[in-house]
């Protein structure tokens, strides 16, 4: 990869394989101009499905080396690192808790795990959230989605910032729909902030965040792990959340989409587990 400067812009050489399109809150990136706003690249070429461009950084990249079942609940993804020693191996589930609940689970080979939990498959197609993922053998990713008949939402999107295994830690960062979200630091961006108890009294803050969607439905996110954490609201390109923690991770989706159907759906989980 070839980067020179330009100014306060760069060009940057990049095969389309390693492309991906660079997002605002969701929306295409149209112009020239705005998409160096972004920090992201662009490529005067019609021939491309989209001009406006950026890269998963090349030291930090998985590979899918199985998935186990295919397009079945819970489905579970064993990665293997690309390109940089630092990188260990890395596991994801992917498990339909309810059609109002979806887990994604970040966690290490060997690690603890809750082989007992009690296992319902199911199809992980339907339902108000559109799961894609990476098949055997190509650069890992998650994207989820909220797809209508007028509009698509991301709602989460690993392809804008690397996930990163290591030793001691595991962090990921994801794309937000939009800026105008609340819990954890209700988007203030004003650093990074380190939760030191997750579930005790003395934490102020909750390991859970509700987001607003440009179509104005709302989705809420729990984060459920034993360790500290740290988290960063980063403003560009788009809205992005960058989280670090030092185990496994799960995430569980509510799609709303009111913000009062997350609370029932995030109240029904901790009550009953689905």
């Amino acid at each position: 990869m070839n980067i020179s400067r330009n100014g306060a812009r760069f060009k940057w050489s990049l095969s389309y394989e390693i492309r991906f399109e660079c997002l605002i809150n969701s929306d295409q990136v149209r112009t020239e101009d705005d998409c160096y706003e972004a920090l992201c690249c662009w490529v005067n070429d019609d021939s491309l499905p989209f001009k406006c461009h950026h890269s998963v950084p090349p030291g930090y990249q998985y590979e899918v080396a199985d998935v186990s079942p295919p397009e079945t609940s819970p489905l579970e993804l064993s990665l293997s690192p690309q390109g940089s020693p630092t990188l260990t191996p890395l596991k994801v589930k992917l498990e339909k808790r309810g059609e109002d609940h979806l887990e994604v689970y970040f966690y290490k080979p060997g690690s603890v795990r809750d082989e007992e939990d009690e296992v319902v498959e199911s199809d992980l197609e339907g339902g108000p959230l559109t799961v894609t993922y990476a098949a055997q053998s190509e650069f890992f990713f998650i994207h989820l989605q909220r797809i209508t008949n007028t509009s698509k939402e991301t709602i989460f999107d690993t392809r804008l910032g690397p996930v990163i295994s290591t030793s001691d830690s595991l962090s990921f960062s994801t794309v937000l729909p939009s800026e105008f979200f609340w819990g954890l630091k209700g988007g203030q961006g004003d650093g990074p902030t380190t939760v030191t108890a997750v579930n005790g009294p003395q934490s102020h803050e909750l390991p859970f965040y509700m987001a607003m969607e440009a179509s104005g439905s709302f989705h809420g996110v729990l984060i459920e792990t034993s360790s500290p954490f740290l988290f960063q609201f980063i403003s560009a390109p788009g809205a992005l959340f960058h989280f670090q923690t030092k185990s496994g991770v799960r995430l569980h989706f509510f799609p709303g989409p009111t913000p009062a159907d997350v609370y029932k759906q995030v109240d029904k989980f901790v009550r009953t587990g689905t």
